[in-house]
């Protein structure tokens, strides 16, 4: 499926942007949600950064650079991610410090330009944003003339330090509208695990490892995927699989997103630390289960009504499913109280139909 792009000449181009570039599978899946329902409205689209694969697919025109990406351009779009989440100390020196340079970067020059800034589909964990970093956060909401939210609590803690916000549900619960998803179960039970050891020692959750390698051992019949959903063309693998081992145990690296939706699609349950592989599970008819997730994740699953689902500290009572007796594909499947995908699809709209709205003209 290619872009759509045949535009009216007086239209600005926008210039899309956001945690894109690093191979997150969610901050990817909006650049692509928010790029082709622009381009289908006759808005050209340029997007910094994204992944090649995903660029390709969907004949996205792509730039490398600050000057590249605004050039031409009559606005500036952040869409999609974490903006409202400030990143811990020492989570930002391990992991992000490159990626923070270059963003700054980025907003800078939007700045020197006086562009004009709109961020849709951002969110938060609940926390008030009065020092949010890395700083280029702070500034990109500081210079915002619109913002769309996904959690109503985000209305909230915007509207405590003055700024008003829309609120609709994350754009990415439009995949399904985008591309096919569909559930297609494997002649084996098919366990997907999505989770990372970064994660676990961040989470002081390093006591699950035991467990899921009783769990595998303890149930033969099963097959367990150990996903990592960075893109390939971004990383090296960095999900569990090298560390736990048998013949029942399989890695998975996203790479292109037709195979990887079809993946998590062929899968009876998905246990999860990231934010955005549940919502496109449950959109595929899989029970989804957020296991020591950040605290973005457990707000979707407390919005969903999902806190069952959600296991975040020792002796939650969730962790049970991480025993052979506790882990009951049939049951959970039966029992899963998955939300309203329909609707949340058609609401989600709402962040287009407002960005639409704001753009100048």
């Amino acid at each position: 499926m290619a872009a759509t792009t045949s535009s009216d000449s007086n239209v600005p181009r926008v210039a899309l942007a956001g945690y894109y570039g690093a191979g997150n599978f969610g901050d990817d899946l909006a650049a692509v949600l928010f790029g082709l329902a622009l381009g289908r409205r006759g808005v050209p689209v340029r997007v910094y950064g994204l992944c090649e694969p995903y660029a390709r697919r969907f004949g996205f025109e792509t730039a490398s650079s600050p000057a590249q990406l605004l050039d031409g351009a009559g606005a500036f779009v952040w869409g999609g991610g974490g903006l409202l989440v400030s990143w811990p100390s020492l989570t930002y020196r391990l992991l992000y410090r490159s990626a923070a340079s270059r963003l700054d970067a980025l907003v800078r020059e939007v700045e020197a330009r006086a562009m004009p800034v709109l961020l849709a589909s951002v969110g938060g964990d609940g926390r008030p944003v009065t020092r949010l970093t890395p700083a280029y956060k702070s500034r990109l909401l500081a210079a915002a003339r619109w913002v769309s939210v996904r959690n109503p609590q985000d209305v909230d803690v915007l509207a405590a330090s003055g700024r008003a916000a829309e609120c609709f549900p994350d754009v990415i619960w439009g995949l399904g509208t985008e591309v096919p998803l569909s559930r297609r179960r494997a002649e084996r039970p098919r366990i997907g695990i999505d989770l990372y050891p970064s994660n676990l020692v961040r989470q002081r959750a390093l006591h699950l490892l035991p467990r899921l390698r009783t769990l595998v051992r303890a149930r033969p019949e099963c097959d367990f995927v150990f996903m990592d959903t960075t893109n390939a063309s971004c990383t090296r693998y960095r999900g569990l699989a090298g560390i736990i081992r048998g013949p029942n145990v399989h890695r998975y690296q996203f790479r292109d997103l037709d195979a990887d939706l079809a993946l998590i699609g062929s899968l009876d349950v998905v246990f999860s630390s990231r934010l955005h592989v549940p919502v496109v599970a449950m959109q595929c008819g899989v029970p989804a289960v957020s296991v020591f997730g950040e605290g973005k994740s457990r707000l979707l699953f407390r919005n969903l009504g999902l806190e069952r689902y959600c296991v975040h500290h020792e002796g939650a009572a969730g962790e049970a499913v991480f025993t052979s007796a506790g882990l009951d594909l049939d049951r959970l499947l039966q029992e899963y109280p998955f939300p309203d995908v329909a609707r949340l699809a058609e609401s989600s709209r709402g962040h287009v139909e407002g960005l639409l709205s704001a753009l100048p003209r």
